[in-house]
């Protein structure tokens, strides 16, 4: 089993490093680590977890959410090679902010925002025009939004929907697809920094 599960590791790293140049793992494991490091770092500072927490996510999804949509919209394609470690940030970033507090309903809103988010857009994959990347990113940025609260969800997913509608308009009559990864990043990016501006202001 084991040897089965290292040799189906192996396969999938020498796949994502002759499609996009390098092993993912290690950055994933950084990211995880660096995200971790920082919340704990905050929490014996004094610093709120949650807010710290929420600040790191958002950092991540920003950073990785760019890197996600230049790569889209260069060729149409979400590569696991950068949602991995974009999941292990803001995996690592809900963790350990509910491990240091004790808000398990916090952790299983984020889930449950995740699966949310992660069947509608399957749904729209099975449907027809949605590629298993932007499954996979839609449920990623599900839990980095459903950290906050139900409101940054919508709002964060319906965004990303409304920026993306002029191009999908722009191009309807050619029927080409249009990458929406971008959108989908830039709505919860601007989702994510609203509500965390809005708590700062309200500190």
């Amino acid at each position: 089993m084991k040897n089965a599960l290292s040799k189906r590791l192996d396969q999938e790293t020498s796949r994502m490093r002759a499609s996009d140049g390098f092993n993912p793992f290690p950055l994933a494991i950084a990211a995880a680590i660096g995200m971790a490091g920082y919340i704990l770092i905050a929490s014996s500072t004094g610093t709120d977890v949650p807010s710290a927490a929420r600040a790191a996510v958002l950092v991540a999804v920003l950073v990785f959410g760019v890197w996600v949509g230049w790569v889209d919209a260069r060729s149409h394609r979400i590569p696991d090679a950068v949602t991995i470690p974009m999941a292990a940030a803001v995996v690592a970033g809900v963790t350990t902010c509910t491990l240091l507090t004790g808000d398990w309903a916090l952790a299983g809103q984020a889930l449950l925002a995740s699966a949310t988010l992660g069947i509608v857009y399957l749904v729209a994959a099975i449907a027809g025009g949605l590629g298993l990347g932007d499954v996979k990113l839609a449920a990623i940025l599900g839990l980095a939004l459903g950290f906050n609260s139900w409101t940054t969800v919508l709002w964060g997913g319906l965004l990303g929907l409304v920026l993306a509608l002029p191009h999908a308009l722009g191009v309807r009559k050619s029927r080409r697809l249009i990458p929406l990864g971008p959108y989908m990043a830039a709505g919860a990016i601007a989702a994510l920094a609203a509500d965390l501006l809005k708590e700062w202001m309200m500190s």
